[in-house]
């Protein structure tokens, strides 16, 4: 009886720690100074799926979060990862006292309720862990440039559909009683491994439509950037510029177009295939590897930006001849692109 005991409860926690793993992962990026990691119980300050809505409603009214809203959101995502480890401490620490006890001892009994109880506090945690991630999310949907009106409404419509489904579960575990079965235990993790699961789906599906729309918008750019060349080439021809002192600019500038041809190409390819992409994990996957492409394509086109603004101003400044010749508009448009193409892996 007792190692059939024993091994209820080692399924349970290693069917709770293969679980943990996942929202752990959210915060790999994080940085910054964590609070105070006294393990003290979050809790929700809105009733399920609020924050979402409440988000989509200022949405629709075109308000932005402030960067106090978003550095408060890192920070209680921080403060989540914290306890959600102590609280696995905590298990750990439980399994091996359950491992250690005697057959039919006190000791014994209380152990096992010790770990019945740690997991149930540990599935808690791991379910603010997942809430404050989608908080995030909601930060990134709703701030996004790339994203149109009907886009953030979809997709913060979606996210709260999930608030109030974790957010219920949460509630529904916090309920169970300190005499909770292993059986019971093992329903909710069960549960809330596939809550997680589809919010994990939707986190990759919305991550990767919002660096797809931001790629999308930069691509179309670049034929804006290759006229403002050619129109600062036109401009040195009909000041006086020979055919030598121009050669370099216009080979770049030819560089540029032809590099500008393959970032098209390849940005209809990840086009069609982020058409694709909500059919399977699969489709998803290959709408990710092209949007990489199109980022290579991208570094290469800011390279030639740069040597073409080194190059202009080189020819512009050793051989002036005019004051008319506006300098600074393109090195924006540099530091443009080098701004709006860091985008989220």
């Amino acid at each position: 009886m007792k190692k059939i005991m024993k091994k209820t409860f080692a399924l349970a926690v290693l069917a709770l720690f293969i679980l943990s793993i996942l929202p752990a992962a959210l915060a790999e990026e994080e940085t910054g100074d964590v609070l105070d990691a006294t393990p003290e119980p979050l809790k929700a300050k809105q009733a399920p799926g609020k924050q979402a809505k409440k988000v989509l409603a200022n949405t629709k009214e075109g308000l932005k979060l402030t960067r106090e809203r978003l550095q408060l959101l890192k920070e209680k995502h921080l403060q989540a990862r914290e306890h959600f480890q102590a609280q696995k401490e905590k298990v750990m620490e439980a399994k091996k006292n359950v491992e250690a006890c005697n057959e039919d001892a006190e000791t014994c009994r209380k152990a096992k309720q010790g770990l019945r109880i740690g997991v149930k506090n540990h599935l808690v945690k791991t379910s603010d862990l997942i809430l404050r991630s989608l908080e995030k999310l909601v930060d990134q949907v709703e701030n996004s440039k790339a994203l149109t009106a009907e886009e953030k409404e979809e997709a913060l419509a979606k996210i709260a559909e999930l608030e109030e489904e974790l957010t219920a579960k949460k509630d529904e575990i916090e309920s169970l009683g300190d005499d909770l079965t292993a059986e019971e235990l093992r329903e909710q993790i069960k549960a809330l491994k596939n809550i997680w699961n589809k919010v994990r789906r939707e986190q990759r599906w919305q991550v990767t439509q919002l660096i797809n729309n931001k790629i999308g918008n930069l691509a179309d750019k670049h034929e804006e950037y290759y006229n403002a060349m050619t129109v600062r080439i036109s401009t040195l021809e009909d000041k006086g510029y020979t055919e030598a002192e121009l050669a370099e600019v216009k080979e770049i500038a030819e560089e540029f177009r032809e590099a500008m041809e393959d970032l098209k190409a390849d940005q209809e390819a990840a086009e069609e295939a982020w058409a694709n992409a909500k059919s399977s994990p699969e489709a998803l996957e290959e709408a990710k590897e092209k949007q990489r492409v199109v980022r290579e394509d991208m570094k290469e086109t800011k390279e030639l930006l740069r040597e073409f603004v080194k190059e202009f101003n080189e020819v512009y400044k050793n051989n002036k001849v005019s004051d008319d010749v506006e300098e600074t508009e393109i090195e924006e448009e540099v530091e443009d692109e080098e701004e709006e193409t860091e985008t989220e892996e």
